[in-house]
Order: structure tokens, then C-alpha cells, then sequence
């Protein structure tokens, strides 16, 4: 579903996107590719798109096997080793068909779009250095350890927003239930 979903919102999506390229003159503020391709080359782009995918991938199938192995729980072992090459299958196609390279390619009119050419100078140049090589190194372990922080906090607050979410919706029906009902004669001598 969700990936019928996504597949709905590229196809409306697209035509505007493809629109809005041919349309976009490109000025002398604007990044070349080159400078684009060299600051996402000093981020590690492509091995951190690349982790990424792994874990998508990864997250994938344990998901497809998790289901898998209930559906079959009660099959053969011969029809469960068949789902398991099945499985495997799909994984080495999934990679077969990921290309960072191709991806990095494609990002590179984000990065122009929305940023100037100073600013990527300016990028390429901090990330560059010891300190910004230590920042991307670092960032995935305090995107995960804020992330977790961020979680704990929600769920502390979880309760509390509830109580509050049931009051809305508790006034919402008090008012629902103070208006006239279709055809009473309330309704009529309005």
C-alpha cells in the first residue's frame, strides 16, 4: 500500500519536477555540478546513501522474513527453504539495482537549487577540514543517540497529550450532539 502511495505521489509530483528543470536557467551564482560532486564526495555521500540502503534493505528482510516464517510455519521444510532463496533473491535484486553512483548524479540539482555556489564553497571547504571530517563521522552516532533522546521524550509525554487529545475529542462530541439532527424541527424553523 504504502508503496502504491509512493508511486502515486512520484507520478504527480514528477511532471512539475521535470517542468521546473527545463524552466530553471541556471545563473552565475548557481554551483556547478562539479563543485556539487566534490562537497558530496568530502561528506562521504556516497557511503553514507550507500549504509543507508544496506539498512533499508536490511530492515526489509527481516520484515519479509519475519512474515514469511509465519505464513509457512506449517509448510514443509523443502517449501520453506524455497521461500528463504526467494527472499535472498529479492535482496541481491534490490542491490543489483541501486546504484549510488546514478543517485549521487541525480541529487546534485537538489544541492543546486537550494544552495549557492559561496555556500557549497564554503561546505566543501569545513568539511574539508579535521573538524568537519570528525562532524560526519560523528553525526550518525548523535542522529541515533538524539533520536532515541527524542523517542524517550515523546513517550514521556504520551499520556499527557492522550488526556488532552480525549478532551478535544470529548468537546467535539458534545457539540456534534447539541446540533440540530437532518430533518428535526429544529433544523426546519431555521
Amino acid at each position: 500500500m504504502k508503496l502504491k502511495f509512493a508511486l502515486l505521489a512520484l507520478a504527480l509530483v514528477l511532471p512539475n519536477v521535470l517542468t521546473y528543470a527545463q524552466s530553471a536557467t541556471p545563473s552565475a551564482n548557481d554551483p556547478s555540478q562539479e563543485q556539487v560532486l566534490k562537497l558530496m564526495d568530502v561528506m562521504n555521500s556516497k557511503q553514507q546513501l550507500s549504509s543507508i540502503m544496506d539498512s533499508m534493505i536490511g530492515q526489509l528482510r527481516t520484515n519479509l522474513s519475519a512474515q514469511l516464517e509465519s505464513q509457512l510455519k506449517a509448510s514443509d521444510a523443502e517449501t520453506q527453504k524455497a521461500a528463504q532463496r526467494a527472499l535472498d533473491g529479492m535482496v541481491l535484486d534490490m542491490k543489483s539495482e541501486y546504484n549510488t553512483d546514478e543517485l549521487v548524479k541525480e541529487l546534485v540539482p537538489i544541492y543546486q537549487k537550494h544552495l549557492t555556489k559561496d555556500e557549497v564553497q564554503s561546505l566543501t571547504d569545513f568539511y574539508s577540514t579535521p573538524a568537519g571530517q570528525a562532524l560526519l563521522q560523528k553525526m550518525p552516532v548523535v542522529m541515533q543517540e538524539s533520536m532515541e533522546v527524542g523517542s524517550e521524550y515523546a513517550q514521556r509525554h504520551q499520556e499527557s497529550l492522550q488526556k488532552k487529545i480525549s478532551v478535544r475529542v470529548e468537546e467535539f462530541k458534545k457539540f456534534q450532539e447539541s446540533q440540530p439532527k437532518p430533518g428535526s424541527t429544529e433544523e426546519k424553523k431555521q
